[in-house]
């Protein structure tokens, strides 16, 4: 039977592939896809967040694809900051980017009448359809990666040997 430690790396490459899944679609289809929808309207704009996001979720999964095959092992103290840094400076911009976002829906609402208020992270009339999926997504999904990584950090160091074996046991 597999260490439950290689386990738990299969499960986080898994999760990080499907967050720089998300990214590329983000990046690849929906921006271009809403800025062709747009008219006379100013084009998406690259933030903080993105470059974020676009930099760390890729360095994320191949670090879990070179925490499973890779050779030679690190030792744990040594992977445990080059693990946090990403995922830290991941969650932190994205929550600045919800933070933003609510602030600009508290402005905008200041302004509007009491039956039309602006609620950020809706798709108005679009809640079902793909480009909503892959928006809420993208703001919401590496917050979670980043707190998976935080976890599996704390169990490798907390459980882990210092320099994992050489046999990858499926």
């Amino acid at each position: 039977m597999a260490n439950p430690l290689f386990g738990l790396r299969v499960w986080m490459a898994f999760i990080t592939l499907v967050n720089l899944s998300i990214v590329i679609a983000f990046h690849a289809w929906l921006i271009p896809y809403t800025n062709s929808r747009r008219d006379e309207m100013i084009p998406y704009q690259h933030s903080l967040h993105n470059y974020v996001s676009s930099i760390a979720s890729p360095i994320l999964f191949l670090a879990y694809l070179y925490s499973i095959w890779g050779q030679p092992r690190l030792h744990k103290f040594l992977r445990a900051p080059l693990m946090l840094f990403p995922a830290v400076f991941m969650i932190a911009a994205m929550l600045q980017h919800i933070h933003r976002m609510v602030q600009i829906a508290d402005m905008v609402n200041e302004q509007r009448p009491p039956g039309r208020k602006f609620v950020p992270f809706t798709c108005y009339g679009e809640s079902i359809t793909a480009s909503c999926a892959i928006s809420q997504s993208y703001t919401f999904i590496p917050i979670i990666v980043g707190f998976f990584v935080i976890i599996e950090v704390f169990v490798t160091l907390l459980r882990g040997p210092l320099y994992p074996s050489k046999k990858v046991d499926f």
